[in-house]
């Protein structure tokens, strides 16, 4: 048996894949519309009608089927952030009708969802990493997909770590799950209370200075130093 499967998206123009016996074609429409397929069987495999005996015309179905354009899409969201705070959610898809039946979504592996060509949504309170995907059904896989990092250990970070006498650095901290913190340089306090994620830019570094992040329970420190200090000159 010969089966000749025409599909076209301007009916009834389009192109033809010759079947023998058990076969497959595989359809590739490159705009939306509506997909006609036109299964036609004849034993002579000559599906041009006049070739047909008298009386014995081709056996030809025909189908259609709804095309939709793929769709894309981009995630956005703020990361880092404080332990126990929202990150902002935000989305945009090429098309508000590029998924069927229902609107794009936004999942979080905490549980948050939404829904909509685009849009930007505040997310629940955060205590741990959360990754953010954005899918489009029917089509399978994530369009996007984001991690939400949350910090949830103290932390005190220097850059430089190294610097002339005079030069500048800057001083970052995140309090994680403590909150009431102090910063402290060599020992003074120069930020409190401090809670969550901050930092001390563009300080002047004229010796070696330890900065100090000061909590609780939990204390870190980093040095900045500055070159060749202490030695004779």
């Amino acid at each position: 048996t010969w089966i000749n499967i025409i599909p076209y998206t301007d009916h009834p123009a389009g192109f033809a894949v010759n079947a023998i016996g058990t076969d497959n074609a595989i359809l590739k429409p490159n705009t939306s519309g509506t997909l006609y397929i036109q299964y036609c069987v004849d034993s002579d495999k000559n599906v041009v009608e006049p070739d047909d005996p008298p009386g014995i015309p081709n056996n030809c179905m025909e189908k259609s089927f709804t095309v939709h354009k793929k769709p894309t899409g981009t995630l956005t969201v703020t990361s880092p952030i404080s332990y126990n705070t929202k990150s902002t959610i935000g989305w945009t898809t090429n098309s508000p009708t590029g998924c069927v039946p229902i609107a794009p979504v936004v999942t979080g592996a905490n549980g948050d969802t939404w829904s909509g060509s685009s849009g930007s949504q505040s997310s629940s309170l955060l205590t741990s990493d959360t990754l953010y995907s954005l899918t489009c059904a029917p089509y399978p896989g994530v369009l996007d997909s984001k991690l939400v990092d949350v910090n949830t250990e103290v932390i005190i970070k220097a850059n430089p770590r190294r610097v002339e006498r005079g030069g500048t650095a800057k001083i970052d901290w995140g309090t994680g799950m403590e909150t009431n913190c102090s910063i402290l340089a060599n020992g003074s306090v120069v930020g409190v209370p401090v809670t969550g994620l901050g930092s001390l830019n563009n300080v002047v570094i004229n010796a070696n200075t330890t900065y100090t992040i000061d909590c609780p329970i939990v204390d870190k420190s980093v040095m900045v130093e500055v070159q060749g200090y202490g030695q004779e000159t």
